[in-house]
């Protein structure tokens, strides 16, 4: 190839758009590799701080109100599922916080490999190294850029599990407080429905027996008025029994 033809490339152009391209990638290695996995190991241990929290909880209200799950079949059920799936949340997050996948290195050995490609290149006589140089870097970026996204995504996955099955403990953590409250609630609202109409029905009947007085009845008037009494010998002037205690006979007489 005659000089001419090779003017006819623009490598300086070439050139800097390969340290473009390098430096995005770079930026995004390092992105990765620091930023986003900081960011996910921050985020499981809230996690694991929240899964706790909520067992501490639930050990609690369980531990000083036992007789309130026993007696419901749906609170106890609902209670189980709720600490399982806070278990659960607290063994994902202990297995997704280290990079199961760990993370790529840019060089493959390490960074002296790179100025003995380029010494190798230069004692083959060959042009460009710069561009060579360029092409493989960007090369080696690429690929450890690929392998640390695949290593976060999965991360990632395991965090956005772990956050359902938190948010699924709260629920049934809600539901176990709800199945509780409303048989208690219910059974409430019916003792005091039963209990109150018998203590006014009560109420009457205990003041009628307090007042009344401990002595016999007694008979009452007798039918008929009361008798005419005389002690004259002068006849009534109506029909009744009549007593004469003063008369020339001795002794008595009664007269009808």
């Amino acid at each position: 190839m005659s000089e001419n033809q090779e003017s006819e490339f623009d490598y300086e152009g070439y050139a800097k758009a390969l340290e473009r391209s390098l430096a995005l990638a770079e930026k995004d290695y390092w992105t990765q590799y620091v930023n986003i996995n900081r960011h996910q190991v921050n985020v499981s241990k809230t996690y694991l701080w929240v899964a706790v929290a909520l067992l501490g909880v639930y050990a609690g209200i369980i531990g000083k109100y036992p007789t309130h799950f026993i007696l419901s079949g749906c609170a106890v059920l609902f209670a189980v599922a709720a600490i399982l799936s806070a278990v659960v949340a607290f063994g994902i997050c202990l297995y997704a916080m280290p990079a199961r996948g760990g993370y790529k290195a840019i060089p493959d050995i390490s960074w002296g490999e790179f100025p003995m490609l380029a010494n190798e290149q230069l004692k083959r006589k060959e042009k460009n190294l710069y561009v060579r140089m360029l092409t493989t870097l960007g090369d080696k970026v690429d690929k450890a850029n690929h392998h640390n996204v695949a290593t976060n995504q999965n991360r990632a996955s395991l965090l956005r599990k772990t956050s359902w099955v938190l948010v699924a403990s709260f629920v049934f953590a809600l539901l176990t407080g709800i199945s509780v409250a409303v048989p208690f609630l219910l059974n409430s609202n019916h003792n005091v429905e039963v209990v109150m109409p018998e203590d006014t029905q009560n109420q009457p009947q205990n003041q009628s027996s307090e007042s009344a007085p401990d002595v016999p009845t007694p008979a009452g008037p007798i039918s008929g008025g009361n008798p005419d009494m005389s002690t004259h010998s002068a006849q009534p002037a109506r029909a009744g029994t009549i007593r004469i205690t003063e008369s020339d006979n001795s002794g008595s007489i009664e007269e009808k």
